[in-house]
């Protein structure tokens, strides 16, 4: 059974670093976005967990079929301690944790990721950021094999751990795993390249109020 951990901060308090060309309403309408969109494309394979201090995202989740844990602390690495731990202990023998920033995530993208672990116990497979240093998506198997260190660099360093416990990981590079909406050159990328009907619209939200 596979689990997908999905760590999220309330609405109003993410994606802070947009604040140059979207105005609070506008991230605030981003988010909830990406957490739904996020939602989507996991749930076909597995079960989604989100992980957040906040009601409003909890009820977004629980509107979609995610299962919702409390934050225990407002700490990204501690929020997905906690899903991972909360994975296993429901029986879960792999998880999958998504960061809710990836727009042009697909449900192709992912069944690919998990298809790259090839059945491998323990097992680990990293999903790593278009710039080679930040991870956009790991693979545990099982669910508390180690215990994650998002941030920065934190691609070399997920190596690294895997490395010392004498496991290599897999690495999987796609481009709707490898871009992450972070940033205002970001932004203005993913809104220049838009196509689909969906991240067309949401791409347009920088000319509304």
């Amino acid at each position: 059974m596979i689990f997908m951990v999905i760590p999220a901060k309330p609405f109003k308090e993410s994606k802070s670093r947009l604040a140059a060309v979207l105005s609070p309403a506008q991230r605030v309408r981003l988010s909830r976005w990406l957490l739904g969109h996020t939602i989507a494309a996991a749930a076909p394979l597995g079960r989604v967990v989100v992980v957040s201090r906040s009601g409003a995202v909890r009820q977004l989740a629980k509107q979609q079929g995610a299962y919702a844990l409390v934050e225990g602390q407002a700490d990204l690495n501690a929020a997905i301690r906690q899903g991972l731990t909360w994975a296993q202990a429901k029986g879960g023998t792999s998880a999958l944790v998504l960061p809710m920033d990836l727009p042009l995530l697909s449900t192709a993208a992912l069944r690919g990721l998990l298809a790259s672990a090839s059945g491998q116990r323990p097992g680990i497979v990293i999903a790593p950021c278009r710039h080679g240093r930040g991870t956009n998506a790991l693979l545990l198997s099982p669910p508390a094999l180690l215990l994650p260190r998002f941030g920065p660099e934190s691609f070399a360093r997920h190596q690294h751990m895997a490395h010392e416990m004498g496991i290599e990981p897999k690495i999987y590079c796609v481009p709707e795993l490898a871009f992450d909406l972070d940033t205002a050159a970001d932004w203005e990328e993913f809104r220049t390249a838009a196509s689909s009907t969906a991240t067309a619209e949401i791409a347009a939200w920088h000319s509304e109020p």
